[in-house]
């Protein structure tokens, strides 16, 4: 398949001159496939034809979300367009595709208002490559994977926070040639990706997002089991984590002025602290000693690196971090 970045400007143009836009079905209705509809319905780049989801109910709910389309709960009932976003779970997105296939649905409309040949099928999974969709472009569709990253916790919230997410993307180019600027017009950034490195890329983004979401969540117990509750821990958290994360993120974009990022007991070599820290987790909080200890040796080697405490005193820190639960450091 053909991994080739597509420019945006001459695509826009090519939409432009079309008579109508191109249709679009979509194929599961999770946060995710409503989201990018209901943007895409509003900003005309895509005409909503059809939404597929199992049930009736949600088909339907997903429309008025939406704004447009028909809701369809029977494959069979699905009608040509342009474009297919399969949106369902990333474990079923093959299974949907095989029964498409086998339906002889997705094909592209005959009509003079659109020009796009083939129709073009994409998923958004950022785990799986645009490969999991071989057997489509092996019957000449075009496919392609655009994986936003961008958390779709709550699809109202994202219709107005979407903009600025970054869209990592490979394909084939024609279908590329349509779905770059159909993510660029929702005011996206668009960076390209390797299909065979989908899995690492993604487990860096699990562990930004997902991984953070529990990484907060043993923060807030931490601070409940010393008597504060999560409505003032919430508070004091919220500035602490997004000065860090722009010291973090401005730091590696170059564009820090704030010195070193790491902070605390680590960077600061205070080995007696780390040890008072991992006695009470293991005796208050002993599900959240590992993660302290295993977070603490990647801290080690930042602060190593930032050459912020002496050689010996994270040598001591690492050699606890490593121990099993054994009480205070001598």
């Amino acid at each position: 398949m053909t991994k080739t970045a597509i420019s945006t400007t001459s695509s826009s143009s090519t939409q432009a001159n079309r008579l109508a836009p191109p249709s679009l079905n979509l194929i599961g209705a999770g946060k995710l496939g409503q989201t990018l509809a209901r943007l895409w319905s509003d900003n005309g780049y895509f005409h909503i034809a059809q939404v597929m989801t199992q049930h009736r109910d949600t088909a339907q709910t997903a429309c008025e979300f939406i704004g447009s389309g028909q809701a369809v709960w029977q494959a069979e009932d699905l009608l040509p367009a342009d474009v297919y976003l399969i949106a369902t779970p990333d474990l079923t997105i093959e299974t949907a595709l095989t029964q498409l296939l086998e339906l002889d649905v997705l094909t592209a409309p005959k009509s003079e208002s659109t020009t796009q040949t083939p129709a073009i099928v994409f998923h958004c999974s950022g785990a799986l490559s645009s490969n999991l969709l071989e057997k489509a472009a092996n019957v000449g569709l075009a496919t392609a994977s655009i994986h936003p990253i961008h958390s779709f916790a709550s699809p109202a919230n994202s219709l107005s926070q979407f903009k600025g997410s970054t869209c990592t993307y490979e394909g084939h180019e024609k279908a590329l040639s349509v779905l770059l600027p159909a993510f660029a017009s929702l005011g996206a950034t668009l960076l390209p990706v390797q299909g065979e490195n989908k899995s690492l890329y993604h487990a860096g983004s699990v562990i930004a997002c997902n991984y953070l979401v529990a990484l907060i969540e043993a923060s807030l117990e931490c601070f409940a089991a010393a008597g504060i509750n999560r409505h003032d821990a919430a508070a004091l958290l919220e500035p602490l984590m997004t000065n860090t994360m722009s010291n973090v993120l401005g730091d590696h974009r170059g564009a820090s002025t704030s010195g070193p990022s790491l902070t605390g007991p680590i960077a600061r070599g205070e080995s007696a602290i780390v040890a008072e820290q991992v006695v009470e987790l293991d005796k208050h909080l002993p599900q959240y000693a590992p993660l302290y200890r295993e977070l603490g040796k990647v801290a080690v080697s930042i602060a190593r690196a930032q050459n912020s405490a002496s050689s010996e005193a994270l040598e001591k820190i690492q050699q606890l971090l490593q121990s099993p639960p054994s009480g205070r450091l001598p």
